[in-house]
């Protein structure tokens, strides 16, 4: 098992050790959220990898060392959908965010985790 960051990243970067998912979520139902999204993108992408490997979401996200992963918010492209900083979301509108990786044990990870809960 992974012990720390430090033996997940990975010293040299090769293609194979980069990932990038973009994943499309369209809502159900409407709603508001703060019009910054980031780190409710980053408490879904630790809780669904939780489900599978909570020993890796204790990696990423306790301590204080760089990580191996980002997130990318979702970002609102219609100004109309803010009111008092918050956005609408709107049942059938999609959203997209992104998640990244630099180490290839991490990627590997995220995978299993999507493709075992799902979102």
């Amino acid at each position: 098992m992974v012990e720390s960051l430090m033996e997940i990243d990975t010293p040299v970067l090769a293609p194979k050790d980069l990932l990038m998912i973009e994943i499309d979520a369209v809502p159900m139902e409407k709603g508001r959220v703060n019009s910054f999204t980031g780190h409710l993108i980053r408490g879904a992408l630790l809780r669904m990898i939780s489900n599978r490997d909570p020993e890796l979401v204790s990696l990423l996200h306790d301590g204080k060392n760089v990580r191996p992963y980002s997130v990318a918010p979702v970002r609102m492209s219609r100004r109309r959908d803010q009111r008092d900083l918050l956005w609408e979301i709107r049942p059938g509108r999609r959203l997209r965010f992104r998640v990244c990786s630099l180490a290839r044990d991490v990627s590997r990870r995220i995978i299993e985790g999507l493709l075992t809960t799902g979102w």
